[in-house]
């Protein structure tokens, strides 16, 4: 029985049953790394498995975190949106999080991702591209709302990037399926016909 379950039959409330998922996950996603490849070849190139998403499942990934270091050097990730690096404490199993300015040697490539980023999204929402355009500076919430629209209607599939068995990105990752994936109410019904022809009315 897991840690969420045991939480569940323990009658906690939503809050700390949210918290109990959250660990729950943390530790099947750590399980599940540790019986694949070495770290170092999984994240050996973060551009190159963006190309493999392309050019073999036909994605258009929507990059919202990249990397900082790569292979056994991976410390850190940035989020592209906020521009801001995210440090997570591996003493504390990834709960703590240290919010940092991204390093100076990594500006440039932030805003590139970023730009990326508003274009891709930018060709499914008007508002947006019209912002864009003009040069405007984009409010986070309005990037957040475009993304999810155009994630729902499948035009662009949002990209992380983490280790759960160093307990960095985790976090994002959970708060990304609350915050862009769509819930039963955003999907239409689902329909099907009975093997029974009589009965397909």
């Amino acid at each position: 029985v897991s840690e969420f379950q045991q939480a569940m039959l323990s009658g906690l409330d939503p809050a700390q049953l949210g918290q109990a998922l959250r660990d729950s996950l943390q530790q099947q996603l750590a399980a599940a790394l540790k019986s694949q490849p070495a770290p170092a070849a999984q994240l050996a190139d973060f551009e190159r498995t963006l190309k493999q998403i392309e050019d073999r499942l036909h994605g258009k990934p929507a990059v919202l975190y990249i990397p900082i270091g790569l292979s056994s050097a991976f410390e850190a990730i940035i989020d592209v949106i906020e521009r801001k690096a995210l440090y997570f404490d591996a003493a504390s199993r990834g709960r703590d999080i240290q919010v940092r300015d991204v390093p100076e040697d990594l500006k440039e490539t932030v805003e590139r991702w970023r730009t990326k980023l508003l274009e891709a999204v930018a060709e499914h929402d008007e508002p947006l591209m019209e912002a864009y355009l003009a040069e405007q500076e984009i409010p986070a919430a309005m990037i957040h709302a475009a993304l999810r629209k155009a994630t729902i209607e499948r035009h662009v599939q949002p990209v992380f990037c983490g280790t759960s068995l160093h307990y960095v990105g985790v976090q994002p990752i959970l708060d990304g399926v609350i915050r862009y994936l769509p819930s039963p109410l955003d999907r239409p019904a689902i329909t099907g016909i009975h093997p029974n022809p009589k009965k397909n009315q």
